[in-house]
């Protein structure tokens, strides 16, 4: 029951100069790691150069960790950052597939097209003899004199 009543008495005592400027370094130091917002810095540290007892430069800092950064209970997640580790493997093989991909396609389509100026040349080869004797056939017909035209005179 007594150390109860010690502590009790501690709060109760007052605080000094020195004590209010460890406690305000102490909460720009949480602010700086990112721990108290700006806002809250300034509504603490008024709270703090307002305190007269121990107790109340205990309330600035009931939220925070006494001396740097403690252990927390359980692990914090791992940060998600927009290239994880899986991200950028599956990122390396959609760029494997395209460098692969694209020449490929290229190649088929090349092919195709030379297959089909190929088969267009064949075709051509093979029917401008049987034009070129067309024409001919026709030429002629149209140059022998027309059989009506004799026996009439």
């Amino acid at each position: 029951m007594r150390h109860r009543r010690d502590t009790r008495e501690a709060w109760a005592l007052r605080a000094s100069d020195a004590d209010r400027e460890r406690v305000a370094e102490l909460l720009r130091d949480h602010c700086a790691d990112g721990r108290v917002s700006f806002d809250e810095l300034d509504e603490r540290l008024e709270r703090v150069y307002a305190a007269r007892t121990y107790g109340d430069l205990d309330g600035p800092m009931a939220d925070l960790p006494r001396t740097g950064m403690t252990a927390p209970s359980a692990p914090l997640p791992a940060p998600r950052h927009a290239h994880s580790g899986r991200a950028v493997g599956a990122i390396a093989v959609w760029t494997l597939a395209a460098m692969l991909l694209v020449p490929a396609v290229f190649a088929v389509v090349g092919a195709l097209a030379m297959a089909a100026f190929a088969m267009a040349l064949t075709v051509l080869s093979l029917a401008a003899p049987f034009v070129v004797v067309a024409i001919f056939v026709a030429w002629t017909i149209r140059r022998q004199p027309s059989r009506r035209g004799a026996s009439s005179a």
